[in-house]
């Protein structure tokens, strides 16, 4: 007996047939080929042969990824590379965080740094702070 051929066939979107020797063997889905083709009681080796026929006939779509100008240069430079850029061109860039300002500053203090700026629209600084607590002391001593 000679070599088989076989035909495949896309008959609508997603859906094929096998044909050996011009005789209809099976209908199938990209999900259901092995288990179509399994109960043909043919070879492991008969169905990667199919397999492969029929990935050269019908290769998967590429998947087409249409991504934007800012969503590529996000993937490049990460998000703390943008502020960083923006922060070169002059911008003032800063992440909220959760914990209020005057809570850091009492942390930092509590730890040795001295902090001077502004807090809440007034001037801040960790010497005047002491200034006050210590007049603060000496007046109720008096």
């Amino acid at each position: 007996m000679g070599k088989a051929h076989y035909r495949l066939i896309q008959k609508s979107e997603g859906l094929f047939e096998l044909y050996e020797d011009g005789k209809f063997l099976v209908k199938f889905t990209r999900d259901t080929f092995r288990s179509e083709l399994e109960k043909l009681n043919r070879s492991s080796n008969w169905i990667g042969s199919i397999l492969r026929l029929f990935h050269n006939k019908y290769p998967l779509p590429s998947p087409v990824i249409v991504r934007s100008d800012l969503e590529r240069l996000v993937d490049r430079l990460k998000e703390e590379g943008l502020a960083d850029y923006l922060r070169a061109k002059g911008f003032r860039v800063i992440k909220p965080l959760w914990v209020s300002d005057r809570e850091l500053i009492s942390f930092l203090e509590s730890k040795g740094y001295a902090i001077d700026g502004l807090l809440d629209g007034a001037y801040y600084s960790t010497a005047d702070e002491a200034l006050d607590v210590k007049a603060l002391v000496e007046d109720k001593a008096l």
